[in-house]
């Protein structure tokens, strides 16, 4: 499995300079921030971003590589967002997010910070979903960078006048390759059934409106909903909202 995750990084960094700043794990526990310069079958060589030294690293001794977003706010105020690709100790070269190259006096620079690349990603998702109050659901969204938007449709099966359909507004509180949370704010709509009207706690009337709030949680793609929600026609009336399922964030 490492092989392979070292050949699919590989890969992605000879094709792609985007990937040029990355943060480096070693099976000891030491975290090196730098530029990969070049690779070998066996080795990569790195420029540090602490000190501009170069080393070479033996890839059977590197644990994890992550690569890295850059903020860089100048003297005069302007601030700069992307990824080192070129350093020396007059300058750096800065891909920004909007795809320009742009070179940048190192005595101009006031302030300068990393952060994980995937926490500043925008990527589409696509799942199934299952729970309560729609028994089934088609999810679709996109995740901007620290906010997002997702549709559930509740999909009719057995009664096709079953049906339903939610909205959520995302406020994104973590975000990496592998897991992503957020804040919910959700309105949605149920249609039921005449014949299935009740009072009961897990059936609603003909038409059913509500509004609420929920957390959410994605690990490598098995999602988890959990909130409550309000009857607008009915204030004060309050139901779970309650989601699990698979659902597929195009990170890369």
């Amino acid at each position: 499995m490492r092989i392979i995750f070292i050949f699919l990084l590989f890969f992605i960094i000879y094709f792609s300079s985007v990937f040029a700043q990355v943060e480096i794990t070693t099976k000891d526990g030491e975290s090196i921030r730098a530029l990969i310069i070049e690779q070998t079958e066996n080795k990569i060589k790195i420029k540090k971003l602490k000190d501009n030294s170069s080393i070479s690293i033996d890839k059977l001794f590197i644990d994890e590589i992550k690569p890295l977003n850059t903020s860089i706010t100048t003297i005069d105020g302007d601030t700069y967002e992307g990824t080192l690709t070129g350093i020396d100790s007059s300058k750096i070269v800065l891909i920004t997010n909007d795809g320009n190259k742009i070179e940048i006096e190192r005595k101009l620079i006031l302030h300068s910070e990393f952060a994980d690349y995937y926490s500043t990603l925008s990527y589409p998702m696509f799942g199934l979903t299952s729970g309560y109050p729609k028994f089934l659901q088609l999810v679709g969204g996109y995740q901007f960078r620290y906010i997002g938007l997702r549709l559930d449709c509740g999909l009719p099966l057995n009664n096709k006048d079953f049906w339903g359909i939610k909205s959520n507004f995302l406020i994104n509180i973590l975000k990496r390759k592998t897991i992503e949370c957020n804040l919910d704010l959700c309105f949605g709509y149920i249609h039921n059934p005449p014949s299935n009207e009740t009072t009961s706690f897990f059936w609603f009337k003909h038409e059913w409106r509500y509004l609420g709030i929920s957390a959410d949680i994605n690990i490598s793609g098995v999602f988890v909903e959990l909130g409550i929600s309000n009857n607008l026609d009915d204030w004060g009336e309050l139901f779970p909202l309650i989601q699990l399922g698979y659902v597929y964030r195009f990170v890369y």
